[in-house]
């Protein structure tokens, strides 16, 4: 419990208010969802089935990388939660012991009486974070945990030395790594900074082998299974994507877009056009995300943070190598997927939230300090801008009932069985609680069309395929407002 900083005569002092205000608002964003999940929070749920039911092939099948799939399937096998529910425990667990190590790094670098306050509004108003991916079912809740927990390990460790820590550090980012690999990556690369610039208290061969000790062991673990296994009976899931990814991203990174013309003067004219233009993209697109993640409030305080200095110049660098590796790895995902997501940025965005709070902090202590006139104003501005960021992040929408519960409900309220159904949606699958569905892609052919007396389509998918189901008779078109969704057929 001392991790949380409970302290009966110095209540103000603890992370416990600050962590309990956040499960409330997690809570409720969770709630605002009403049931809805996103696309690979169905992927995890299947994979859980499978593996509460002892099923680990068919699990491994629906998805490569098991710990996320294991723990709600751990989770619903001990308490008979549905996996849904199971999943969403989970991932706000992880968001909290993530804001647990958040505060505890800003304790860290920052001396501020106000760094838990400010930390706190900073985390509540954060977009990407409380209106995007918090309430969804994804790994990377735990990914959030992981590197937090690492962030904070770490620069103990750059301060103090010692092995205790040095394990504590790549032992979180593994955990981290454990939910999304990419997060390996600073297991990698973190011992090379430590042998250029390590802790006051060791030599840079000490540090050196301290920061790569775990990292020795769980590759020693690893070369000892291939042998005994052998290469073609061990599934590494994703793990080859720490060696496969980063060269991709080197291949890519330097290759021109494939603009090309026969007109000999035109051609020389635009010789350098597709690298340029190609890193021109890359570049704004990358500030964007990073604008548009942190928000006009956490530009502003982040500026104040690095402008006056506020934290300390050891741990800001330490701040600055993170980041520096986060976004790379983030550039990586951007160019390798073509998925400009958000979720991708989220570690470095962790990092800017922290430098983001201390500013934060400093503008909350001089606005105390000020004569009463000018107090007021600069509080009900203050005010003024959270509560719009937060009214955006979390109020600005009605709760609705997710288009696939309407499916599933049509279907119930007809007496149909959706076992009777023919479903390749991947989000219909999991509310119609079709978790037995390894494959949730399958082409619409005459095949797999056989054994089923009724059908759920997407309407895109259905207007594309008229032709193989002209056997069948539409009982109902689901709209969304007008715009119709789904369309439920029926073999005549």
């Amino acid at each position: 419990m001392s991790y949380l900083y409970l302290n009966r005569l110095n209540l103000k002092q603890s992370v416990l208010p600050y962590i309990l205000v956040l499960l409330a608002v997690s809570l409720w964003a969770v709630y605002y969802q009403h049931g809805e999940i996103n696309d690979d929070g169905g992927l995890y749920v299947r994979q859980a089935y499978f593996f509460a039911h002892g099923d680990f092939q068919s699990g491994f099948k629906v998805f490569p990388w098991p710990l996320f799939g294991l723990l709600i399937g751990a989770v619903n096998a001990t308490t008979k939660l549905p996996l849904i529910l199971s999943a969403h425990i989970i991932d706000v667990s992880c968001f909290l012991i993530a804001a647990v190590f958040y505060f505890k790094t800003l304790r860290l670098i920052t001396s501020s009486p106000n760094n838990l306050l400010a930390g706190c509004l900073v985390l509540l108003t954060a977009i990407p974070l409380m209106d995007d991916y918090l309430p969804m079912v994804l790994r990377d809740h735990g990914m959030w945990m992981g590197f937090m927990a690492g962030v904070y390990f770490f620069l103990k460790w750059q301060r103090l030395g010692g092995v205790k820590a040095g394990v504590l550090w790549q032992t979180s980012l593994i955990i981290g790594g454990l939910f999304r690999p990419e997060v390996l990556i600073l297991n990698l690369l973190l011992p090379l900074h430590s042998a250029v610039n390590p802790p006051e208290s060791l030599s840079r061969g000490r540090a050196f082998l301290e920061s790569i000790s775990l990292l020795l062991i769980v590759t020693f673990c690893l070369i000892t299974l291939l042998l005994i296994k052998g290469m073609g009976n061990l599934n590494l899931g994703r793990l080859p994507d720490l060696i496969d990814r980063p060269l991709a991203f080197m291949r890519e990174i330097f290759s021109p877009l494939p603009v090309t013309t026969n007109n000999i003067y035109l051609k020389s004219a635009i010789s350098d056009f597709p690298m340029v233009h190609k890193l021109s993209f890359i570049s704004i697109l990358a500030a964007y995300k990073i604008l548009v993640g942190i928000g006009a409030l956490g530009v502003v305080t982040s500026f104040v943070a690095i402008q006056k200095d506020l934290i300390k110049k050891a741990d800001l660098a330490v701040l600055k190598l993170l980041f520096s590796v986060t976004f790379i790895v983030s550039l990586a995902n951007l160019l390798l997927t073509y998925v400009d997501s958000s979720r991708y940025w989220m570690m470095s965005y962790w990092l800017i939230y922290l430098v983001s709070a201390t500013g934060l902090a400093d503008c909350l202590t001089k606005v105390k300090a000020m004569k009463q006139s000018a107090k007021w104003f600069w509080r009900i501005l203050l005010c003024s801008v959270i509560i719009a960021q937060f009214w955006t992040v979390l109020l600005d929408s009605k709760p609705h009932r997710p288009i696939e519960t309407e499916v599933v409900v049509w279907l119930k309220g007809h007496k149909i069985n959706p076992r009777e159904v023919f479903i390749n949606d991947r989000r219909l699958i999991v509310h119609a609680e079709r978790y037995d569905l390894i494959d949730d892609n399958i082409a619409i052919s005459e095949e797999s069309l056989k054994p089923f007396a009724y059908v759920a389509l997407r309407f895109g998918e259905f207007e594309a395929n008229q032709a193989l189901l002209e056997s069948f008779k539409t009982l109902v078109t689901i709209s969304d407002g007008a715009k119709p969704r789904f369309v439920v057929l029926q073999r005549q």
